[in-house]
């Protein structure tokens, strides 16, 4: 059997392996699956201490916003989330949940993500999360 027949099988079987293993782990009875597939529970997104920019009373659809308050992409989704809080207001809650993005090294990019979150939740102990978050 010549060399590119020998590396070509290989490539073969370790691509036949990595598919078998992937659907091995992702089976359909497999709770961890599962759990991936339904999302995480309601409890590990919202928190009691979560801030909620608008209630629903019947509390029956949420939207948790995770969001880094130096980042780009946050602020560019951020009209679409106001349309969507005015839209359904009073028909969803929607919750505001920090996530600042850590420093990578060796190439800083959202130095003041944790600050920025600290200030937010100073404003929100003060009822003033409104004007802050917009």
């Amino acid at each position: 059997m010549s060399k590119n027949a020998k590396v070509s099988l290989t490539i073969v079987a370790v691509a036949v392996l990595v598919v078998g293993l992937l659907l091995l782990v992702n089976r359909p009875g497999d709770p961890i699956a599962a759990r991936q597939r339904d999302g995480a529970p309601a409890a590990e997104l919202v928190r009691p201490d979560s801030h909620r920019l608008s209630p629903a009373p019947d509390g029956k659809g949420t939207v948790v916003e995770f969001l880094d308050l130096e980042c780009e992409a946050c602020g560019a989704a951020f009209p679409g989330v106001e349309q969507l809080c005015a839209e359904y207001s009073g028909k969803v809650t929607f919750i505001v949940r920090y996530f600042p993005i850590p420093i990578p090294i060796p190439i800083p990019s959202h130095r003041n993500a944790e600050l920025a979150a600290r200030a937010v939740e100073a404003a929100a102990r003060q009822g003033k999360l409104e004007p802050m978050y917009g």
